[in-house]
């Protein structure tokens, strides 16, 4: 009897481990952070003087616009004093086998405290073997003061 219940609870775990244990072939998605640091004439911050205002900023994912792609996280980093925008995609690293280019485009809408134009970021990347790379990054017409994979810095006088 006792060698009944060991093979029995033997099979079970086995079950076990095939069925709910099995390999996970899913892609993680592809995220990156767009930081953006407004500065007035007189060097001071409008995103620190009117972190009040913060709540109210409005960015529009413009392109590509697809149900795996989305903006994610829109929130105001005290220490870096700038706005840190997420976005993250979830084909991106498996679309054509994982080689292509794709520009996503941010419109930015400020309230006029803030800033009272509505802006626009273009950040080009290129996947080889489902490693992104940065092409190209403005902010309106203003290259990118800092790029890395994941995280493009945008300085922005006001």
């Amino acid at each position: 009897m006792r060698l009944h219940k060991t093979k029995l609870l033997y099979v079970l775990f086995t079950l076990f481990i095939l069925i709910g244990c099995k390999e996970n072939t899913d892609t993680p998605p592809f995220i990156f952070n767009c930081k953006v640091k407004l500065i007035n004439e007189d060097g001071s911050s409008p995103l620190q003087e009117n972190k009040d205002k913060i709540n109210q900023i409005t960015v529009n994912l413009l392109s590509p616009i697809n149900k795996d792609t989305q903006i994610t996280d829109i929130s105001y980093l005290t220490y870096y004093n700038c706005l840190n925008i997420q976005v993250r995609e979830w084909e991106a690293c498996i679309k054509n086998k994982g080689n292509y280019e794709q520009e996503y485009i941010l419109e930015i809408q400020y309230p006029e405290e803030i800033r009272k134009e509505k802006d626009t970021i273009k950040i080009k990347y290129q996947f080889k073997n489902a490693r992104p790379s940065i092409v190209e990054a403005h902010y309106n017409d203003i290259r990118a003061t800092d790029t890395s994979v994941n995280d493009v810095t945008f300085e922005i006088e006001n």
